[in-house]
């Protein structure tokens, strides 16, 4: 195996991790030409997104690396299925957390929620999936980024590809460095992308039954 490729896909692996997705989701919404953009100032959104990466990244991230200094295991991105059942379960319980807290204690508009809601069930998804079946997380995330931002822009008719071909462009680096590391096998790849997506397509697509 190539050695600058493997850093490289290491690398796109890290940066593109499944903890960040709901940051990166968060971040691309307040750049579309909506009402976000008003009843929040840029205060605000950094302020909001801080806090959501605190409960989405930091502390799961922390709560992973204790796991893996108190079981002694060797590798931090979890490669075995049964590696992954506490770190799972521990981040499905901070997503739980910060969706309580995004939807009662500091109540945000109903899309943020509907995109952290569908953070939420793809963890929870991926946490009894994994029991049975490894599949790729870092592909359920960028699956979900895409779903998320695909449906905000349906959602408020937003018209513009960039943000789409960006979306998709993440998707292929991230599936190409799972694979090429051997992390994942192609159907546990396209499992992942397939199940984040539609976490999050399915809920924006029930928005008229809210009303």
């Amino acid at each position: 195996m190539n050695k600058a490729l493997r850093f490289l896909a290491q690398l796109a692996s890290w940066l593109f991790h499944p903890l960040l997705m709901p940051v990166l989701g968060f971040f691309l919404f307040f750049q579309f030409p909506t009402y976000l953009q008003l009843i929040y100032s840029p205060q605000d959104r950094v302020s909001l997104l801080l806090l959501l990466a605190s409960t989405t990244f930091l502390v799961p991230s922390l709560t992973t690396l204790l796991f893996v200094i108190i079981f002694r295991l060797n590798d931090l991105q979890l490669p075995d299925a049964k590696t992954r059942r506490l770190p799972l379960l521990a981040t499905a319980i901070y997503y739980s957390v910060g969706y309580y807290l995004i939807k009662v204690k500091i109540p945000l508009p109903l899309p943020l929620q509907l995109y952290f809601l569908g953070a939420l069930l793809a963890v929870v998804l991926n946490m009894f999936i994994n029991r049975y079946y490894k599949i790729s997380s870092h592909a359920i995330g960028v699956g979900g980024l895409f779903g998320g931002v695909l449906s905000f822009m349906y959602l408020f008719h937003i018209g513009q590809v960039a943000p789409l071909v960006l979306c998709a462009f993440l998707m292929g680096i991230v599936a190409t460095s799972r694979l090429y590391l051997q992390a994942h096998t192609p159907s546990q790849v396209y499992f992942g992308l397939l199940l984040g997506f539609l976490c999050e397509f399915l809920l924006f697509y029930m928005v008229p039954s809210f009303g």
